[in-house]
């Protein structure tokens, strides 16, 4: 039985960010600006900057012309100027630091790793001989990522944490994120699911706070992955879900593809072969128009695992020549060794022993190379099969042997494997049951906080609706008050009116009552004579 090379995480390569600030350009204009400011800018400074730019934009087939142009014309005028200031040396050997980085991440794309590494270690010097953090940290992850694509997980470890040091002492949450992933994916594959998953959700974290929605995506992704790995397909399919719905959002197409890959797993786990190699083909077809040779090599190789359960050989053969063919190109030495063995199991049910035992014996000493005890048991197994069928019973046994050290091998590791991921699953567990008891604890007393600002909203309500009341009571009262003071003003006024009317009624009459005296007074005779004429009367009788 043909092993399943599973379609591995890629772990993330970091692009520099450049020198000079286009965000507020779509990605189009941002190429024809720049450009623009390319062909008419006569400083050298400036030419350099747009080209690290353009290298950061453009297409992946684009990045090595103009990273290799901004490198050149930093060395040209590096060498041209014997004593530059300190400004502008800084920024030319940071524009070439930043292009070494551009291209090295172009060279590992295509495939050549020799020299995506090369460029990325000269980067690295520049960076920390002009100490620019940033660009250190950016290198540091690179270089950790092409050890681990070569199979030394230690030392890209060690790089990982380097740049993750460096990240957090600048504040640098993109590249916090992009670190704690490319630990998380390795802790995986090395069979650490908690500190994997632990590293995964600090990731997630930080990217939720810069609202980083590709690397969101990505991060789903790779959490589908571990649970897929664990055969938890309700946990994964629902990861991946949430990754696909972003991915489609920003027309992520590598996101899709990668997903549309892993969502054929899915199926062929749930037995659905049709709908798995429906899933695949498309995933092949999105992988060739954005030349993912990764992802190209692992979907022939998957749609010719599918073709070769179906005993269809010839079909499965040509897909896994396909994928050896673009493993070596891109010197993944773990999938060529996959295929390799792949391609030797099609040849050998077709009946070409030769052929098969020629591609057998070279899958069983690369796999000796890299120390993977399972290849290696298939095989020998195989080249077991191969020597029988050629009737060389010496050499079938010597293979059969190896198979037989292979098998007790892999039982002792699987073993350990157990025990170690019994012992994770628990250490999981456990850690998951403290969050839970921490949150319930956090959910009961924010239950007890919300019954209590409802107190405090009722208690507002009531409060208000008490002022409310009283409010209208007091403008009734005043409206009241107000009216009544009316009448009364009203009443006073009619007083008022009635009092000057009667005023110049008593002034007429006095008016007639003097003026009758006074004609009175002149017709009647005066006092004063009536009393002289009686004197005198009386002065007469005597």
């Amino acid at each position: 039985m043909i092993n399943h090379n599973k379609h591995k995480i890629k772990l993330l390569m970091v692009l520099l960010t450049a020198s000079l600030n286009t965000t507020f350009f779509s990605q189009t204009t941002e190429l024809d600006s720049l450009n623009q400011i390319l062909k008419t800018s006569i400083h050298d400074s400036t030419r350099i900057n747009v080209l690290v730019s353009l290298s950061e934009i453009c297409e992946i087939n684009d990045i090595l012309s103009y990273g290799e142009a901004a490198i050149k014309l930093a060395e040209t005028n590096l060498k041209k100027i014997p004593t530059p200031s300190a400004e502008l040396k800084y920024l030319y050997l940071k524009g070439m630091a930043t292009s070494f980085n551009n291209c090295g991440y172009a060279y590992k794309i295509i495939g050549k790793t020799s020299l995506a590494l090369e460029y990325h270690l000269k980067g690295l010097k520049i960076h920390e001989e002009i100490k620019n953090e940033k660009g250190t940290a950016g290198a540091l992850l690179n270089i950790g990522n092409i050890y681990n694509d070569r199979g030394y997980n230690d030392e890209a470890l060690k790089y990982f944490r380097k740049s993750l040091e460096i990240q957090k002492r600048i504040n640098d949450k993109s590249g916090i994120g992009y670190s704690l992933l490319n630990i998380a994916v390795l802790l995986f594959h090395q069979g650490d699911i908690p500190g994997s998953l632990i590293n995964y959700h600090a990731c997630l974290k930080v990217q939720e706070e810069i609202s980083d929605s590709s690397s969101i995506a990505h991060t789903l992704k790779f959490i589908g992955e571990v649970y897929l790995d664990q055969n938890d397909l309700t946990k994964a399919v629902e990861y991946y879900t949430r990754a696909e719905t972003i991915f489609l959002r920003i027309q992520d197409k590598q996101g899709i593809s990668e997903l549309l890959a892993y969502f054929g797993q899915i199926y062929l786990l749930q037995k659905k072969v049709d709908k798995a190699l429906e899933q695949f083909n498309k995933s092949l077809q999105l992988m060739e128009s954005i030349q993912d040779f990764n992802g190209i090599a692992n979907a022939n190789n998957s749609i010719g695992l599918i073709y070769f359960n179906r005993s269809d050989y010839k079909i499965a053969l040509e897909c896994f020549k396909k994928s050896l063919e673009i493993y070596e190109k891109i010197q993944s030495k773990q999938g060529t060794a996959y295929a390799l063995i792949n391609v030797s199991k099609a040849f050998f049910q077709l009946g070409e022993t030769s052929e098969s035992l020629r591609f057998a014996e070279r899958g069983l000493k690369l796999s000796s190379e890299l120390g993977y005890p399972d290849n290696i048991k298939g095989a020998a197994d195989l080249i077991k099969h191969i020597y029988v069928k050629q009737k060389k019973p010496g050499k079938a046994l010597e293979a059969f042997d190896l198979f037989i050290r292979m098998s007790d091998r892999l039982n002792n590791e699987n073993n350990l494997k157990a025990a170690r991921k019994l012992h994770f699953k628990y250490e999981w567990e456990k850690r998951e049951a403290k969050i839970k008891s921490e949150q319930d604890k956090k959910d009961a007393l924010t239950k007890k906080e919300q019954q209590v600002q409802e107190l405090i909203k009722l208690f507002m309500i009531s409060g208000f609706a008490l002022v409310l009341l009283f409010s209208i009571i007091m403008l009734n009262r005043f409206l009241i008050i107000n009216k009544q003071k009316l009448i009364i003003e009203e009443q006073k006024t009619s007083v008022d009116l009635a009092y000057n009317q009667l005023h110049e009624k008593n002034k007429e009459i006095l008016s007639s009552i003097n003026y009758a005296l006074k004609i009175q007074n002149t017709l009647i005779t005066s006092e004063k004579y009536i009393n002289n004429s009686l004197e005198r009367l009386n002065k007469n009788d005597n």
